[in-house]
């Protein structure tokens, strides 16, 4: 039984991700988080995790449990990686040791045969002794720090299950005199023949090192008593002139205490280093917090519901926060999704994208299980988050605007093929370069395809095919971002007030 500080179940459900890398950066994820953590491959990770959309709301929930544990005790956090971390080191240490033996003696007789098993027995037991050690001071700190998280909570009675009790220390004892062997040693086997009077298996049963030798004076070799005979030991003698087999089978013992010394190392290594990788996620995110609290912006665990609002109060755009110094000078917004569907228009540079950005942002980090950047939010969870921005001005040389078009009319069809019922889409500026009627018509036929009995997609769209709004009257929510002293804060437009004004 494994722990997993992701998963509830222990592992993940597969889900489609061959969009995370286009959506990351379209939301500038990887340059928001730059401000945030230098590690990159840290990093990488945390996005990972953020672009792996889970619909299931109790995993957020699970993650927001960790997470609260870690940021009210980052001794723990940092504990559990440092703990980690050794035992991954002892693992490549343990490779390395078993290697070296394996490739520097080479002689096939027996003699070097018995060396070669022996090196490798004292490697691997002396590594599963502090492998055993090493999860016991995994144990010892997840029991010093009190958690309330269910997940750090299994982890805690699935090491203590493995670490306390007389049949670990009996182990740990065991591989303690197995972390020793030489040539002048004494052994003692069990051997079994079958019929043909060969050695069908064998045990290692006794191991006797000898004492130093002690100096005798003469008096005491003079006096010493003599013995009165060869004790008697029953069994059967083996001719053995050259000692091939007892080193024959020594060697085969040794090489069976190795392996299964090895595969009680593996088998800590397999259950509890894949953790180490699951942290970092818990370590980026700790960051997240800490640096958000330090900037003092409002920081909520947004309600998670399955098919109920999805509103945002006083929403933060994450990469603004995370770039600016003065992050009290970003504008917040507020925000209803329940609608299903929401038009943005607008002049150039008040802020369209950036909210377009910010609620695509604050939608991962909810089913991500960390708090967003608002004053309070509801999030309805997805199954997926789709970017459909317009292609980039610089892939392509002036006067092509075909071939733009039709990249953008691909990524479309890619999307339609694998989205699913309950996702969010986030379209930004599309067609902008084709015949204006013909793009509204384009576009106002996929949105209306996304909300589709087929699809039921929601999305936001930024754009400035603004027929858009008359096309799909009553069938979305139109918002218009402001001018002047009111710069990057948007508003809700009545149909009325969209015929008055104009845009």
């Amino acid at each position: 039984m494994s722990v997993s500080l992701l998963f509830p179940e222990g592992k993940s459900k597969a889900t489609d991700t061959s969009f995370a890398e286009r959506l990351s950066a379209d939301l500038m994820l990887d340059e928001s988080f730059s401000y945030i953590t230098a590690d990159i491959t840290k990093r990488r990770y945390f996005l990972s995790v953020l672009a792996d959309v889970q619909p299931d709301p109790d995993i957020p929930l699970y993650r927001a449990e960790i997470l609260s544990d870690f940021c009210s005790k980052p001794n723990l956090l940092e504990g559990l990686c440092i703990e980690l971390r050794q035992l991954s080191e002892l693992r490549d240490d343990q490779q390395a040791e078993r290697s070296r033996f394996y490739s520097v003696i080479r002689s096939t007789d027996s003699e070097s045969a018995f060396v070669t098993a022996a090196g490798i027995a004292e490697v691997s037991s002396a590594a599963a002794r502090k492998t055993l050690k090493k999860l016991a001071g995994i144990g010892e700190l997840l029991r010093i720090y009190t958690c309330q998280s269910r997940g750090l909570t299994a982890l805690r009675e699935r090491v203590a299950k493995l670490t306390t009790g007389p049949k670990f220390e009996e182990l740990c004892e065991l591989l303690g005199h197995t972390s020793s062997f030489g040539m002048d040693a004494t052994y003692k086997m069990r051997a079994e023949l079958n019929g043909y009077a060969r050695i069908a298996s064998y045990e290692l049963t006794g191991v006797t090192r000898p004492t130093p030798a002690e100096e005798v004076s003469g008096l005491k070799r003079l006096f010493a008593k003599k013995p009165n005979g060869a004790a008697h030991i029953s069994g059967v003698r083996v001719d053995d002139k050259w000692g091939v087999l007892q080193n024959d089978v020594l060697s085969g013992a040794m090489r069976e205490i190795a392996e299964l010394a090895h595969s009680i190392s593996q088998a800590v290594f397999d259950e509890f280093l894949p953790l180490l990788r699951e942290l970092c996620f818990y370590e980026v995110a700790a960051a997240y917090v800490e640096a958000m609290r330090k900037k003092r912006l409002p920081l909520c665990y947004p309600e998670l519901t399955s098919d109920g609002p999805a509103r945002y109060e006083e929403l933060y755009d994450l990469f603004l926060c995370a770039s600016y110094i003065d992050a009290g000078s970003v504008v917040p917004n507020d925000a209803d999704l329940s609608h299903g569907g929401i038009l943005v228009t607008g002049a150039n540079n008040t802020g369209k994208t950036v909210f377009l950005r910010s609620v695509g942002t604050a939608q991962l980090l909810a089913q991500a299980g960390l708090p967003i950047i608002a004053k309070s939010a509801t999030v309805r969870m997805r199954c997926g988050v789709y970017s459909l921005y317009a292609a980039a001005e610089k892939e392509f040389a002036p006067g092509v605007d075909a071939g733009r078009f039709e990249q953008e009319v691909r990524l479309v069809a890619e999307m339609l093929k694998s989205i699913k019922p309950g996702a969010l889409v986030l379209i930004n500026e599309l067609f902008q370069t084709t015949s204006y009627p013909e793009g509204a018509e384009g576009l106002c036929g996929i949105l209306r395809y996304l909300r589709s009995d087929v699809v039921g997609a929601d999305f936001i769209a930024v754009t400035h095919l603004t027929d858009l709004i008359d096309m799909m009257a009553g069938e979305t929510v139109h918002m218009r971002t402001l001018e002047g002293e009111n710069l990057y804060k948007l508003e809700k437009v009545t149909r009325s007030y969209w015929r008055g004004i104009g845009c």
